[in-house]
């Protein structure tokens, strides 16, 4: 149907192979372990007890990141959340910034919204709305992912954690080239980057939370 409909098909798979590149990047960045070539995972990085950037953290305990085995989100998960806050708070000899962003698990994140529901206010007679546009906890954004660990909860500091891109390898689309047995092109999606820390004692994590 012409050049103009093989253009439209090219943006068309370009736009695909980015959003599975940015898939697979989202799965690497919630795996146990860290692989060969692939971002550093942040249970990993939020650990105590992990080498990263070279460092052992249970030889350097001061390149441990905060962790605290929690339970029951109903009888302790606020305490909990409360006490890893401060505890991150209390890093640095003039103390550190407050975590920034919260992570989660998506019953963790509703567990916690249920926890607010005496906050909730209604304003208009005509129409009710049951639940909070979005959710803190101090001055905390706090959000949930689907591929996050179960059980547990992140809290994170933009100013100790660094996604770190290449400036010329953010989703760069290659050279398309055609094989020589094959009447076609391809051309590769290129990203390059890690997720480095710069002070592992400003990040903290709760394990084992449940309902």
């Amino acid at each position: 149907m012409g050049d103009g409909k093989i253009e439209d098909l090219i943006k068309a798979k370009t736009s695909q192979a980015v959003l599975s590149g940015r898939d697979a990047l989202e799965i690497d960045l919630w795996a146990s372990t860290a692989a060969s070539k692939k971002i550093q995972p942040l249970d990993v990085l939020v650990d105590t007890t992990s080498t990263v950037q070279n460092i052992n953290s249970t030889t350097y305990s001061w390149w441990a990141a905060q962790s605290i085995a929690s339970g029951s989100f109903a009888a302790r998960g606020l305490a909990d959340m409360r006490n890893l806050r401060d505890t991150i708070i209390r890093q640095g000899q003039m103390g550190a910034p407050a975590p920034d962003l919260v992570i989660t698990t998506q019953l963790i994140s509703e567990l916690y919204e249920q926890s607010q529901a005496t906050g909730i206010r209604y304003a208009a007679r005509e129409e009710a709305d049951g639940t909070f546009s979005g959710l803190k906890f101090s001055t905390a954004k706090m959000v949930f992912d689907t591929n996050c660990i179960t059980g547990r909860l992140y809290m994170l500091s933009r100013e100790a954690l660094q996604l770190v891109v290449h400036s010329e390898a953010e989703w760069t689309i290659g050279e398309f080239k055609e094989p020589v047995d094959q009447d076609m092109r391809s051309a590769k999606v290129i990203w390059m980057g890690q997720l480095v820390v710069t002070n592992r004692r400003r990040l903290g994590r709760l394990t084992a939370v449940t309902a």
